[in-house]
């Protein structure tokens, strides 16, 4: 059991670190707010990841508009978030 909350802490890390580079601006289109969504989603739904996972150009243009929204830089954000997804299906299966 404690290995299991080793690695749900290890992601929360992961996940706080992305939204601590947010800019807070609240006021975001319809189409961020979506992004946003997918992107928070993606994290604790294994099946939406296979779905639109790494290598899919869905998973591509999700991650760089979320990326562009926030005022990330996207290649840097693409690894950080692939990681985050990897810690986050690891901790489901467990």
């Amino acid at each position: 059991m404690q290995n299991i909350d080793v690695k749900a802490s290890k992601v929360k890390r992961l996940q706080f670190r992305i939204l601590d580079n947010k800019k807070g601006d609240r006021n975001m289109t319809k189409a961020n707010e979506f992004v946003e969504y997918m992107i928070n989603r993606c994290k604790v739904d294994s099946r939406l990841v296979s779905l639109i996972g790494p290598m899919n150009k869905a998973y591509n243009l999700m991650v760089g508009a979320y990326a562009e929204a926030q005022g990330l830089d996207a290649e840097e954000f693409k690894d950080q978030y692939a990681k985050i997804l990897r810690a986050c299906q690891k901790w489901q299966e467990a």
